[in-house]
């Protein structure tokens, strides 16, 4: 299963606002994993008789996670990510998605005065 960030961005967001997380089950769970994985959640996770992750429960968002979804929370610098890194053939890590959105979201509401 590919790593879907738009998907991330949703359960983060849902998560937040305490709002249920709808979609494919699977999908979902799989997501859940990878954000615990990452350090953004923390959540209780199951195997089935393979070793995969099966069912998902979200405890809480860490404060990594608040950092990661504050930076990613714009949709205008969303939308900027997805066309600059989160597209087929660009290679990217989530630290460096997470740095350029931070410097993103500093030049947005913290525009440098000698710059104007």
């Amino acid at each position: 299963m590919k790593r879907d960030m738009d998907l991330i961005r949703y359960i983060l967001l849902q998560k937040e606002a305490e709002q249920p997380i709808v979609g494919e089950k699977d999908v979902i769970v799989y997501h859940i994993g990878l954000l615990q994985q990452a350090g953004l959640l923390d959540a209780v996770t199951r195997n089935d008789h393979l070793g995969v992750i099966s069912d998902a429960w979200i405890k809480s968002i860490t404060w990594e996670g608040h950092d990661f979804l504050d930076a990613m929370r714009d949709d205008t610098i969303w939308k900027m990510a997805k066309d600059k890194f989160i597209k087929p053939g660009v290679s990217w890590t989530v630290s460096i998605l997470f740095e350029w959105l931070k410097t993103e979201a500093r030049r947005r509401f913290f525009p440098d005065p000698a710059s104007s």
